[in-house]
């Protein structure tokens, strides 16, 4: 079957580049509060469009201030309050408790790349101060509200190995293993991480009753890893690599 969707927007840059839309100006350069790429009218009649012809929304949100454009955009939007396009916000790295808030009570999908905090754990301290940095990158809290939060790679700006995504998700490390793990208590168990890049990914692309199981009656898209992935020591999820792979 084909599909079309969904619509794939931006709304800001990156935190690495102080481009991101903050809601405050940045701790380590307070000149800026980075960028928008479209304005709130825009993103309204964009999303109103795509509500109107039964397509999904994934919008690109890094700063907080973002964040709060788009889910702004999606629930003045949506048809139902029930987010029946399942609508996503994609990073959501830099966030605030209303704006987690916000995504429970929309049902707004958060489609997430664990990944980035072996980049991001040495600055966003620096990028965005202690409070904001303290409530981000907050996966765990996300799921456990009852969002659906699903793990991608980001490629092809990023390597597609998912073993590093887990790894980053479990630990909440650096892939090189030095330093302290930020923010802890957002890490998941591993199963919980499995489970958002399989069944929450079906979730986003409506395939959830096919795909993201080991069913009878799925689809046999499976790997065979070299080890155990779940009993392996959290540190060395990132070395785990397939042996084989079956479409």
């Amino acid at each position: 079957a084909n599909r079309i969707g969904p619509l794939k927007l931006f709304v800001d840059g990156s935190l690495g580049a102080r481009t991101a839309k903050l809601s405050r100006p940045y701790a380590d350069d307070p000149s800026t509060t980075g960028i928008t790429v479209m304005d709130q009218n825009y993103l309204d009649a964009i999303c109103a469009i795509a509500a109107a012809n039964n397509m999904s929304v994934a919008t690109h949100a890094i700063g907080d201030e973002a964040a709060e454009m788009i889910l702004s955009a999606y629930e003045k939007t949506m048809r139902t309050p029930s987010n029946p396009l399942r609508n996503g916000i994609i990073h959501c790295q830099i966030t605030t408790p209303e704006i987690l808030e916000r995504f429970k009570k929309s049902k707004i999908l958060a489609q997430v790349q664990p990944i980035f905090i072996h980049y991001d754990k040495n600055i966003v301290y620096d990028r965005v101060g202690k409070e904001l940095a303290e409530t981000s990158y907050a996966f765990r809290t996300l799921a456990e509200m009852g969002v659906h939060v699903s793990y991608g790679t980001d490629s092809p700006v990023e390597d597609m190995n998912p073993y590093n995504n887990l790894y980053c998700a479990v630990t909440r490390m650096s892939l090189t293993g030095k330093g302290d793990p930020y923010l802890p208590d957002q890490c998941v168990d591993i199963y919980d991480a499995i489970d958002n890049y399989t069944i929450e990914s079906a979730y986003c692309s409506f395939d959830e009753k096919k795909k993201g199981r080991l069913l009878p009656g799925f689809m046999a898209d499976l790997v065979i890893l070299d080890r155990n992935i779940f009993e392996v020591p959290a540190m060395e999820i990132k070395d785990v690599r397939p042996v084989a792979t079956i479409v």
